[in-house]
């Protein structure tokens, strides 16, 4: 038996492709604790490894169980059963909230455009509308610019 860190799940998610390592990852420690040998759901079937993939659920894997005690096997099942990590539903305690104990979303991309130059921008554009109102009036009105604008 071999107990896997919430890290060693999250490297383990990323490694086979779910977009969000750290969710998938809290699934699975809130599914089996990390235990890579973790049985459950006897009274359904059997659920087995880290996500507890059902075996009834799962017919591709009843001729080999014991596959899905690797790691590497179970979370490419759990892949595939969750729709290329887009869809956490089929497992509980995704649904009842309790992988949110291990769980933290990750952090909201950060503007690498600074404010202060969206304020440089918009100082720019007002600048060239005023020059183009100076020009168009010049044009409207020669002499404008210099106070002998013709009548």
């Amino acid at each position: 038996m071999s107990i896997l860190s919430l890290t060693q799940m999250q490297a383990l998610a990323a490694s086979v492709g779910f977009p969000d390592p750290a969710l998938a990852a809290a699934v699975a420690m809130a599914e089996s604790g990390g235990n890579t040998n973790a049985y459950g759901d006897a009274q359904y079937g059997g659920s087995l490894g880290l996500w507890q993939i059902n075996l009834p659920s799962h017919p591709a894997y009843q001729s080999n169980p014991s596959a899905l005690y690797d790691p590497t096997t179970n979370a490419k099942a759990a892949f595939a059963t969750s729709s290329r990590g887009t869809n956490f539903q089929p497992w509980t305690t995704f649904r009842d909230g309790a992988y949110k104990r291990w769980y933290t979303p990750p952090a909201p991309p950060t503007s690498s455009f600074p404010l202060s130059h969206v304020a440089l921008i918009g100082a720019g554009v007002a600048s060239a509308a005023l020059l183009g109102w100076l020009a168009y009036q010049e044009i409207k009105q020669p002499g404008y610019l210099l106070g002998r604008a013709r009548a």
